[in-house]
This record gives C-alpha cells, sequence and structure tokens, in this order.
C-alpha cells in the first residue's frame, strides 16, 4: 500500500496523465477508498489549476503533452500552498536516471507505472 489515511474521506488526490484510462483507474480505486479526486489530462491543465489547488497528495506522470511533468514539479516546490505536498511520481518513462532527477526536483516517490497498480495505491 502506497497511499494510507485513516481519515481519507477529506483528502484530496490530484492525478496528472494524458491517458484518459489512467486517470479512470486510479480515480475510481482512490473514491473507493474515500479519497476525493481531481485530475489535468496535461502539464498545461495542471499549471492553471495550480492557483487554486489544494491538494493532499499530487501523482504526477513525468511525460506529458505541452510541457513536461519536471517543469510542473518544480512549480508546485515552488507554490507556497503546495511546496510541502507529497507528490508520487509514476510514470511509464521510468528509468533510474529519470527517477533520480524527479527526486531531486523534488518528488517524494518515484515508481514505475507497470510495477504499481491502482489496488496498491490503497
Amino acid at each position: 500500500m502506497i497511499i494510507t489515511n485513516p481519515t481519507a474521506d477529506s483528502k484530496t488526490v490530484f492525478l496528472v496523465d494524458e491517458n484518459p484510462s489512467t486517470v479512470d483507474l486510479y480515480s475510481n480505486r482512490l473514491e473507493q477508498a474515500a479519497f476525493r479526486t481531481v485530475s489535468a489530462s496535461d502539464a498545461k491543465g495542471a499549471f492553471e489549476a495550480l492557483p487554486n489547488l489544494s491538494a493532499d497528495l499530487i501523482i504526477l506522470d513525468l511525460m506529458l503533452p505541452k510541457r513536461g511533468g519536471f517543469d510542473l514539479l518544480k512549480a508546485i516546490r515552488s507554490n507556497d500552498r503546495l511546496k510541502n505536498t507529497p507528490v508520487l511520481i509514476l510514470s511509464n518513462a521510468y528509468l533510474p536516471e529519470m527517477a533520480q532527477k524527479a527526486l531531486r526536483a523534488g518528488g517524494n516517490k518515484a515508481l514505475p507505472r507497470s510495477e504499481c497498480t491502482s489496488s496498491e495505491l490503497v
């Protein structure tokens, strides 16, 4: 289990992934566990959401259209409200070098999506 919280009903997870099937899969699983989910399908949409975003966890894919996930991660860490929000990197573009770069940029944990099923999230 990656995400655990006894008071999940009051927690919000922000999912950023360009694949609608992935967003649906993770959203459904998180909502079954009483988390609220908000999503963006690209970095542009995520950047637009940042000024009003209130999230307890951000799940971020690094390979995003219209701007990269690394730029988004840097913006999250520069945002006073979100700078301490945990960021879980789940990406198909997973290489040890990318994982290390994501952790140095402020990610809290980086995992290959292929090794993290939705049922393992909660």
